[in-house]
């Protein structure tokens, strides 16, 4: 992802969406590293792109993946929880950049058939939220 964004050629945008996270769940990045590796992406992505708003996706409800088997789904998304909880403390004080929780319907009805990945419905619920996060993220930034 660092070599992409470094090849990419330099521009502005108005927002940046920062969605990954999942595959790092799975391959249990601790959440304090995950979170470095975060801020070493947004310092790339403020330098190169120079969002007015970066907008940090959460992890996904991992505990919602219905092809883990118990107790793996539980632990899984035991260890997204943190991995969220911890870049959330990390932006607190963040002034242009943000974090996008997962909306909980995400959970309940947007999973695809094979278990893990969303459906067209947990794609939407997702995106319906995150332009409200944004819409909310830019309002609190104009004044």
């Amino acid at each position: 992802m660092l070599q992409l964004l470094k090849d990419s050629p330099e521009a502005c945008f108005d927002v940046v969406v920062l969605s990954m996270g999942a595959n790092d769940a799975t391959d249990l990045c601790a959440p304090l590293r995950w979170v470095q590796w975060q801020n070493s992406l947004a310092e790339l992505i403020v330098d190169r792109f120079k969002p007015h708003l970066l907008v940090h996706s959460a992890v996904p409800p991992m505990h919602a993946c219905k092809a883990l088997p118990q107790p793996l789904r539980w632990f899984m998304g035991r260890w997204a929880q943190k991995m969220n909880t911890t870049l959330a403390g990390q932006l607190s004080d963040q002034y242009r950049r943000t974090l996008h929780w997962h909306p909980e319907s995400t959970a309940s009805v947007g999973m695809a058939a094979d278990g893990i990945h969303p459906s067209a419905e947990g794609y939407s619920a997702w995106t319906e939220g995150l332009c409200l996060s944004i819409l909310a993220a830019q309002a609190r930034l104009t004044t």
